[in-house]
């Protein structure tokens, strides 16, 4: 079986479809269990933007061969979690630290995908007792790296760069996604695809991950777009906390990422001092597919 025909089993898994919820500070979270439900060996899964917990579907069969837990969490304003306008990376070890508590989770490891980098990076830092290990893949850097948007497909580097000199701007630009994503879902993910390497291209067309990115999507815009405007502020702003180095970070990035630049993820090696990196040849930013079963090994 290859890392992708397990997707249309579990784009619809009940405890993705039903996340389970909790009430932190007046604050409704949800959330969801993959792979294993024993939470001996677990990971705090850190979506992308847009995202939500329903992008841990790609580990759920390496996590359950392996009886790994995948504690995915909504961010605030994502799924059924209540919505924060003003929630940046420096809030969420907070809610992670009563989330894990609530679940009676003591050690961990930290995964962060994408624009989830920011966020995973905070909780490696600031619960650093607590934190096992952090594993980055294809993983956003602060946007003043070296080359930071370098073959990044032009529609991700405009909308960025734009948010960037002017903040504002990130409300306009993310009702306009949020509408074009309401308006027609199946096109716009067909568009997303437009300008991605062969291997991102080939991994949209097997059978399950457009319907895993629809669902995937429409969690992170079912409220409106407050919460879109407030990710892609982050992604402009963010600086890069000090991991300590008892905490080891991993990376991973495919050399074909056209979604988050090689150079972003060389930018956060070379800033975590003491981390790895392993740049793969010919894979794309959906690279974390190729990847689920090391990653639940190291877990």
């Amino acid at each position: 079986m290859s890392n992708l025909e397990h997707i249309p089993e579990v784009v619809r898994l009940p405890q993705l479809e039903i996340p389970s919820l909790v009430q932190l500070d007046d604050k409704t979270v949800t959330y969801s269990i993959i792979g294993h439900p024993g939470l001996t060996r677990c990971a705090v899964y850190h979506h992308g933007v847009p995202g939500s917990r329903r992008e841990a579907a790609f580990l759920h069969r390496a996590a359950l061969e392996q009886g790994v837990s995948i504690l995915s969490i909504d961010r605030p304003g994502i799924g059924g979690s209540s919505p924060a306008s003003t929630f940046t990376p420096s809030d969420w070890p907070a809610l992670v630290k009563a989330m894990v508590q609530s679940l009676g989770i003591e050690k961990f490891t930290i995964i962060g995908v994408s624009g989830g980098a920011p966020y995973a990076l905070a909780v490696a830092a600031t619960l650093s007792q607590q934190v096992s290990q952090l594993l980055l893949i294809s993983g956003v850097a602060p946007l003043k790296a070296p080359n930071a948007l370098h073959n990044v497909v032009l529609p991700n580097r405009l909308g960025l760069r734009t948010v960037e000199a002017v903040p504002k701007s990130a409300s306009l630009i993310a009702r306009l996604i949020r509408t074009l994503f309401l308006s027609d879902t199946s096109a716009f993910i067909k568009g997303m695809t437009l300008g991605l390497g062969k291997d991102d291209r080939a991994k949209f067309k097997a059978p399950g991950v457009k319907e895993l990115f629809a669902l995937n999507f429409g969690e992170h815009f079912t409220n409106d777009a407050t919460t879109f405007a407030r990710e892609l502020r982050t992604l402009t702003r963010w600086q890069i906390p000090h991991v300590p180095e008892s905490v080891p970070a991993t990376l991973w990035h495919g050399d074909d990422d056209r979604i988050v630049s090689v150079a972003m993820a060389q930018y956060l090696h070379e800033k975590i001092s003491h981390s790895r990196l392993t740049i793969i040849p010919g894979k794309g930013h959906l690279v974390v597919a190729d990847l689920a079963e090391e990653l639940c090994s190291l877990i």
